[in-house]
């Protein structure tokens, strides 16, 4: 597969596919057409594709009135058989039930697969993390620039549950290093300020690929609350959201891992 990828990057991508990558579709060739901006000698970081170029680009990157997917993820045509729906009042007692308590065992003693399907049937996502190899993604890339020992490149995905989102990506510019990072924001954080103030630029200058997925409608005020409940009515929740997002994450970091840039 990766062989097909190398060839598809070596040639001119053809007039109007330009700054798309389409993947997914089973074992059909994947699509890699990407004419990406490579700013890389010419400016720095600090001058080029910073918070307040990038939200000119994508849009506002803390994103947290970012709504509208989340909303219509319950009511999808393709997940109605996964819906699980309760009432206001139902959650409410859930809510009050499970406030209280503070019995709960942290020690889980199960073996991790076993853990895993556990989690996944919590969360009403294990469809979606089957099929998530078959789902057509499509990744725009907006540009890259230099820092210090890594690049930073940013990108759009397109997916058919929960939307469009952006994600940074840290590439060590030397590396002997063979790990990739899915990097977490914490609420209320862009992926820029995870990568200044957090420890995620840390680790690309380190020589680790580092991924920075935008977190959307998660700055605790009334949007994440109105997304939570309505996910919660439904059979899903913010939890749920986060794993499959941060599984397209995985999936197309090591689709990029070795991607060509032009120099």
């Amino acid at each position: 597969m990766w062989n097909s990828i190398v060839n598809a990057i070596n040639h001119s991508p053809p007039p109007g596919n330009a700054n798309v990558l389409t993947l997914g579709s089973g074992n059909k060739p994947l699509t890699y057409n990407i004419d990406c901006i490579d700013v890389g000698k010419r400016a720095s970081c600090n001058d080029s594709l910073n918070t307040d170029h990038l939200n000119a680009l994508v849009g506002d990157l803390d994103c947290c009135s970012c709504t509208e997917d989340y909303l219509k993820f319950p009511y999808l045509s393709e997940l109605k058989d996964y819906r699980r729906p309760i009432s206001p009042d139902k959650l409410y007692r859930m809510i009050l039930d499970a406030c209280p308590r503070r019995d709960i065992d942290a020690n889980i003693d199960m073996p991790q697969s076993q853990l895993k399907s556990e989690l996944t049937e919590i969360m009403n996502i294990g469809f979606l993390l089957e099929t998530i190899n078959e789902t057509k993604h499509v990744l725009k890339c907006y540009g890259e620039c230099a820092a210090e020992n890594y690049r930073r490149s940013v990108w759009r995905v397109e997916d058919p549950y929960v939307g469009t989102f952006h994600f940074i990506l840290l590439s060590p510019l030397k590396s002997k290093i063979k790990t990739g990072i899915v990097f977490t924001n914490a609420n209320g954080h862009n992926p820029i300020e995870s990568e200044k103030s957090h420890c995620a630029g840390y680790l690309a200058k380190h020589g680790f690929e580092v991924l920075i997925p935008q977190i959307r409608s998660r700055c605790t005020d009334w949007n994440e609350c109105l997304v939570s409940r309505e996910l919660l009515l439904n059979g899903w929740g913010f939890p749920s959201i986060m794993v499959y997002e941060q599984a397209i994450a995985t999936k197309n970091i090591k689709i990029l891992w070795k991607r060509t840039w032009k120099s």
